[in-house]
C-alpha cells in the first residue's frame, strides 16, 4: 500500500480505472471524454500522465471526497456568475455550464488556456478566459478579483484553487 495524501477507501476505485486518451484531430490536442464532453488537457502531457491526472480529478470530486467542490449544500444555482481561479483544465464547472450565465476562468499557464479554449469554445459566448495570476497586484500578469469583478453587482459562486497562494489573492 503506497503512502497517499488521501487515505481514503472511496480512492481504490479510482486507482486502475481504465482512461482511454484521445487527439482531437484538428486542434491535435490530448482529451478524455468527461461525461459527454472533451475535457483537453496540456498538450506536452503524454497519455499516462493525462490519466493519471484525470484520476485524481475523478477522485476529487467523488461524492466522498473532502476535495469535492460541489456538494448537495454547495452548489451552482441557474443564472448564476462563476468565477474559476486557477482552472487548470476546467473540469470543476463542465457539467454546469446550462445553469451558469456567465463563467470566468482565471489561469495563467498558456498551455492550460489552450486546453480551456478547446473544452469551453462550445459555450464561447458565456466563457471569459483570463491568462493572468490572480493575486494582490494589477499588472500584465496579475489580476485583483475586486478591481477586475467591480462592475458585477454580485459573484454567486468563486472557486479558488491557486495551490497555496490563497493569502496573497486574498490581501
Amino acid at each position: 500500500n503506497p503512502i497517499t495524501a488521501l487515505p481514503y477507501s472511496f480512492l481504490d476505485q479510482y486507482k486502475h480505472k481504465e482512461i482511454t486518451v484521445l487527439i482531437d484531430a484538428h486542434s491535435q490536442l490530448p482529451y478524455v471524454l468527461h461525461g459527454r464532453e472533451k475535457l483537453y488537457f496540456k498538450r506536452s502531457w503524454n497519455a499516462k500522465r493525462i490519466a493519471e491526472s484525470y484520476r485524481m480529478l475523478l477522485a476529487e470530486q467523488d461524492p466522498e471526497s473532502p476535495h469535492r467542490y460541489l456538494t448537495k449544500n454547495y452548489n451552482i444555482n441557474p443564472g448564476s456568475i462563476v468565477v474559476d481561479v486557477g482552472a487548470a483544465e476546467g473540469i470543476f464547472a463542465i457539467h454546469e455550464m446550462e445553469k451558469i450565465k456567465h463563467l470566468f476562468l482565471i489561469e495563467a499557464d498558456q498551455e492550460w488556456i489552450e486546453a480551456l479554449e478547446a473544452t469551453y469554445h462550445k459555450w464561447a459566448d458565456k466563457v471569459t478566459i483570463l491568462k493572468k495570476f490572480a493575486s494582490s497586484l494589477d499588472d500584465e500578469e496579475n489580476i485583483r478579483l475586486d478591481t477586475y469583478f467591480y462592475k458585477y453587482p454580485v459573484i454567486d459562486f468563486l472557486k479558488i484553487d491557486v495551490d497555496g497562494a490563497e493569502q496573497e489573492l486574498l490581501w
